[in-house]
């Protein structure tokens, strides 16, 4: 069965960021997700289609680790570094355009970036 491995990265409001080994982000709701899941957790996320034409379900089991003697679990979290002045305004003009396209709203960013 096909699946993804991503570690939880953090909560925003009622959604979950995960993140994959490329660095791509998944934002799933949380009440989509089981109640004991934990930032910095390690997940697969299989992917399987019913036979009903219905969409592709998902489900989430953590990662057991391989048993090794020198083997350390991988529930790390990940180590984000500081975004630079000019990331963080990339970020915010990309938040803004994505706002304005699925909501209809102004693209203008109302937040400054203070250096």
């Amino acid at each position: 069965m096909p699946h993804l491995r991503v570690i939880l990265d953090r909560f925003e409001h009622d959604r979950a960021v995960f993140l994959t080994q490329e660095g791509q982000q998944l934002v799933w709701h949380k009440d989509d997700l089981p109640e004991d899941i934990q930032e910095g957790q390690t997940y697969y996320i299989h992917f399987a289609t019913s036979e009903q034409n219905t969409p592709p379900s998902i489900q989430q089991t953590p990662i057991t680790p391989k048993k090794s003697p020198t083997s350390k679990p991988t529930t790390e979290p990940v180590k984000r570094t500081p975004l630079s002045q000019e990331e963080k305004k990339q970020r915010l003009l990309a938040r803004a355009l994505l706002e304005e396209i699925l909501n209809g709203t102004d693209a203008t960013p109302t937040t400054t970036i203070q250096s």
